[in-house]
């Protein structure tokens, strides 16, 4: 993580003025107009100290590749903050305004520049870290939410998916129904589930038929319901199912034999995805003939 230049004490610099301090933070985040973009260039090809304090500059400014775009400041701002940065430059210079008497000195090959920036130059760096910091945690949330909907998506479509391919099966299953030989055996609930009721559709001498259900109770978690179908005192599962909403639901029934063959049909609540046998009482049924 990026953490400033190192601390060093600040010496006043009679030419510190001509260096473009207050100018690398906006050159560091390619901020700066063509017009003033070109001295500073000019001036780092020819100053270590200025390109020592824009590499820093430059580590700061690299952190910002997960913000988001930068509102557009008004017009007026610019003007605003060129105004600033030219008083900021008469302070520095009257602050290190060389005394009469050095009037005579010669001003060195190579006087670098303090590693400080000034205050405004290191308020824009952190300013724009600040920016970053708060970017990337509205990015982080964003990708939760996404995955997060993801999900969602993914389980919309399977249950699509499921719902058409039961439609697919119960016209099947209708359109295969012969209505002069129709059966229709009345399911009536029991003990918990009193209040349920339907109708079981099926031609005897086939081996599937359908099943519709009203008024179920809601399901445990992790449960279903199975239908089973008695041929004597022997259980033979015909398949699983949930209601929906308001305890609605209707599924096709399969059976190993005809359903003429079967004496009894039944439902229980099972463990999902079902069992081999019974587990729990028989919570609806219907005498079949």
């Amino acid at each position: 993580m990026y953490s400033g230049p190192p601390a060093a004490t600040h010496r006043a610099d009679p030419w510190e003025a001509e260096h473009p301090t207050e100018l690398l933070a906006a050159y560091a985040l390619g901020a700066l107009p063509p017009e003033e973009r070109g001295p500073v260039a000019a001036h780092l090809r020819t100053c270590t100290a200025c390109r020592t304090d824009l590499a820093y500059l430059q580590r700061a400014a690299d952190s910002l590749g997960l913000s988001q775009p930068p509102a557009i400041p008004p017009a007026s701002a610019r003007a605003r903050l060129m105004e600033r940065v030219a008083a900021d430059r008469q302070h520095a210079h009257e602050l290190t305004a060389p005394a009469p008497v050095a009037q005579t000195q010669q001003r060195p090959s190579h006087a670098p520049a303090s590693p400080w920036l000034s205050w405004g130059g290191w308020a824009t760096a952190a300013a724009s870290l600040a920016v970053a910091a708060m970017s990337t945690w509205q990015l982080t949330g964003a990708m939760r939410e996404t995955d997060a909907l993801r999900r969602e998506l993914a389980a919309l479509r399977a249950d699509v998916a499921s719902l058409r391919s039961t439609t697919q099966e119960v016209s099947a299953t209708l359109a295969d129904i012969d209505p002069a030989d129709t059966h229709v055996a009345a399911i009536q609930g029991a003990g918990q589930a009193q209040r349920a009721h339907g109708r079981l559709l099926y031609e005897p001498g086939k081996q599937s038929g359908f099943v519709v259900m009203e008024d179920l109770p809601a399901l445990d978690p992790g449960k279903v319901y199975q239908l089973w179908l008695m041929q004597g005192s022997t259980p033979f599962s015909a398949g699983t199912f949930s209601p929906g909403p308001g305890g609605a639901g209707s599924v096709v029934i399969r059976a190993p034999a005809q359903l003429g063959s079967y004496a009894l049909f039944g439902i229980t609540a099972e463990p999902n995805p079902g069992v081999l046998a019974p587990t729990g009482p028989i919570l609806a049924s219907a005498p079949l003939t």
